[in-house]
């Protein structure tokens, strides 16, 4: 299983990003949602307003869909990047891929989700019989559930 995910940046157009992005991949059956990658580009110390970065995951959220023909791609960010960006609840029915590095029982799942769908764990992790660094994912549900994260 496979997918690809976007490092989404506030001062790039969403028509320029979804269209870059979607010509270097091709969504295809078996793969897993599409995710936004919507980091520390987005907290406060960007110079755009919230309400235009917020616009601007919007419109990607929304050209996302259209090619997945109403599929909702991931958001995959963590609590206070969300949080400085008001929480905004357009967003709630775009699956959670959360970033917490803190937590060890659970993460912290940011407003307007209730759950996470994938929690990042950890980062820049060694061994296993992997070369070079990986990082550790956690998936909330059952090999059963996770078909709901892939494309048909």
């Amino acid at each position: 299983m496979h997918g690809a995910y976007l490092r989404c940046h506030p001062n790039a157009g969403a028509e320029t990003s979804i269209r870059r992005f979607l010509s270097v991949y091709t969504p295809q059956a078996g793969d897993l949602l599409p995710t936004l990658d919507i980091e520390d580009d987005y907290d406060n110390k960007c110079s755009l307003p919230v309400q235009e970065r917020i616009n601007q995951v919007e419109r990607m959220v929304q050209l996302v869909s259209m090619r997945l023909r109403g599929l909702k791609p991931m958001i995959y960010t963590k609590a206070r990047v969300w949080d400085e960006l008001g929480n905004p609840m357009q967003f709630a029915d775009c699956p959670l891929w959360v970033v917490d590095y803190q937590s060890t029982s659970d993460p912290i799942v940011p407003l307007p989700w209730v759950r996470f769908s994938f929690w990042q764990k950890a980062e820049n992790l060694h061994g296993n019989g992997v070369s070079g660094t990986y990082d550790s994912d956690y998936f909330n549900g059952t090999e059963n559930d996770l078909r709901a994260y892939v494309l048909p």
